[in-house]
C-alpha cells in the first residue's frame, strides 16, 4: 500500500502521541489516559475520511444553492473571485500571510468559544481530562462549511493563493499540536510572544479565572492586544476538560454530546426568537435567556398558595 506524504505524516504524529503516553503512563501516570488516548486517535484517524463523506453529502443537498467546488473546497472554490493576486515570490509574502492567518485563527477560536452554533465541533477537542499531546489532535467530524466558522477565506480573496493559505494553516496547525503538553515549564521571555504549552494550558483548564482565555494559535500577543490574556498560575493547578465533564470515552458521544445538548435546549425554546438565539446566538445571550425562564419559574412557585392547614382544638 502506498501511503501519501500526507498520511505519512499522520502516522508519524500518532506514533509520537503513543510514545508520549507510554512515557507519561511510567513517569507521570496521572498526566495520560490511556482511554482517552485511544479515543483522540480514533478520532483523529477517522477525521479525513469522515469530513470527506460530510462533504460530499452536503454538497449533493445544497448544490442550487452553493458550488459543489466551494463545499468540497472552499479555498479553491473562493479563489476565482479574488480581487488581487499576492506575488507569491515576493518575500514579505509568507511572513504577511503567517501574520494575517493567526490573527484570523485567534479570532475564529474566540468565537467557536462565543457563538454555539460553532461550540459543538470544538467542544470535542476540550472534552478531554488530560492535557496532552493526544488532545492535541483530539478534533470532531462536523466541522464543515455549515458548521465551522472559516475566517482565513478573506486571505484568498485578498489574493494569497489556496496553496499558500493551506501550507501556512498546515504549518501553525502542527504548532498547536506540539504545544499540548502539560511537562514543559514556563519558556521565560517567549511566554510574552508565543503561544507556550504554558499559556494554552490556561486555556484549557475549567478554574474560574481561566475559563476563555488566551485563544491565540502562534502568537499570544493577540490576547494580550484583546484583553484576553491570563498568565498560569504556578499555585493553581489547571483543571482540564469541560464544566460538565463527559461519563466514558465512548467515541460517538464525545463526538455529538455538544450537538445533543445544543438541540435538546432548542426544544424548550418558546418562540423564534428565542430558538435563533438558542442555535446562532452567544452564549451569554441564551444564559440570559435560561436565568429569565428560572425567575419566572421561581416567581411563579412564590405566587402558588401553600397549603392551608386548620388546627382544631381538642
Amino acid at each position: 500500500m502506498n501511503l501519501t506524504l500526507f498520511d505519512q505524516f499522520r502516522l508519524a504524529l500518532v506514533a509520537l502521541t503513543v510514545t508520549e503516553s507510554l512515557v507519561l503512563l511510567s513517569l507521570r501516570p496521572q498526566g495520560v489516559s490511556l482511554r482517552e488516548t485511544a479515543t483522540s486517535t480514533f478520532l483523529f484517524v477517522g477525521r479525513p475520511f469522515a469530513k470527506q463523506s460530510i462533504k460530499l453529502v452536503l454538497g449533493s443537498l445544497f448544490r442550487t444553492i452553493i458550488p459543489l467546488a466551494i463545499v468540497m473546497n472552499l479555498f479553491e472554490g473562493v479563489w476565482p473571485y479574488r480581487i488581487a493576486t499576492v506575488p507569491q515570490d515576493q518575500w514579505w509574502a509568507y511572513p504577511v500571510l503567517f501574520l494575517f492567518a493567526d490573527l484570523a485563527y485567534y479570532w475564529e477560536h474566540r468565537l467557536k468559544h462565543t457563538l454555539r452554533w460553532f461550540w459543538p465541533n470544538h467542544a470535542v477537542h476540550h472534552s478531554s481530562e488530560k492535557f496532552n499531546l493526544a488532545a492535541g489532535f483530539r478534533l470532531g467530524w462536523t466541522a464543515t462549511l455549515f458548521t465551522n466558522i472559516t475566517l482565513t477565506v478573506p486571505l484568498v480573496l485578498l489574493g494569497f493563493s489556496p496553496f499558500a493559505v493551506t501550507t501556512v494553516l498546515a504549518i501553525q496547525q502542527v504548532y498547536q499540536y506540539i504545544v499540548h503538553i502539560e511537562w514543559i515549564p514556563k519558556l521565560g521571555p517567549l511566554e510574552y510572544v508565543m503561544a507556550t504549552p504554558s499559556n494554552h494550558r490556561v486555556h484549557h483548564a475549567t478554574n474560574d479565572k481561566y475559563i476563555d482565555r488566551n485563544f491565540a494559535g502562534v502568537f499570544i500577543f493577540w490576547d494580550r492586544l484583546f484583553g484576553t490574556f491570563v498568565e498560569e498560575d504556578l499555585n493553581e493547578r489547571c483543571r482540564y476538560g469541560l464544566l460538565v465533564q463527559l461519563r466514558g470515552q465512548d467515541p460517538v458521544r464525545v463526538l455529538f454530546f455538544a450537538w445533543v445538548d445544543l438541540f435538546r435546549d432548542l426544544r424548550t425554546c418558546r418562540d423564534v426568537k428565542s430558538g435563533l438565539i438558542c442555535l446562532f446566538g452567544t452564549v451569554s445571550a441564551w444564559n440570559s435567556i435560561r436565568a429569565d425562564r428560572a425567575n419566572e419559574a421561581n416567581q411563579s412557585i412564590s405566587e402558588v398558595p401553600g397549603p392551608s392547614i386548620e388546627r382544631k382544638s381538642s
